[in-house]
């Protein structure tokens, strides 16, 4: 939660470990609005399911899941950033206001910089 803040609404089904008193409390303590869906809802257990699907489909069957950690940012963070024809836009631009760029092309950007400064402080020096 640290990475990414605390959220101000948690949308949950209602098994044992998410509806009870110290999930509650926890949940009041950090201002956080537990939601429960509806088991008769099938809906929402649909969209949980294909959002799931659309989160472990990149990371492959064959792979070890020892490394996930490393490979779950991206797939994320292409996920928020691409636009749905259903919203009209992509889901960062809806929680941030503004269009999320990607982290990895400034980190290609800077490598160009760097690579193109040292060019230049070796040809000053020759």
């Amino acid at each position: 939660m640290c990475k990414y803040g605390i959220p101000r609404i948690l949308v949950t089904d209602n098994w044992a470990q998410f509806n009870n008193e110290n999930f509650k409390k926890y949940c009041g303590g950090n201002e956080i609005e537990l939601r429960f869906t509806f088991i008769v809802h099938p809906q929402a257990n649909e969209q949980a399911d294909v959002a799931t699907r659309i989160i472990l489909r990149p990371m492959g069957k064959q792979k070890s899941r020892s490394n996930w950690v490393d490979e779950i940012l991206p797939i994320l963070w292409e996920n928020g950033t691409t636009c749905r024809v259903t919203m009209g836009s992509t889901p960062f631009m809806l929680a941030y206001g503004a269009e999320g760029s990607s982290p990895w092309k400034y980190r290609i950007l800077l490598h160009e910089f760097e690579l193109m400064m040292l060019k230049k402080m070796k040809r000053g020096k020759g």
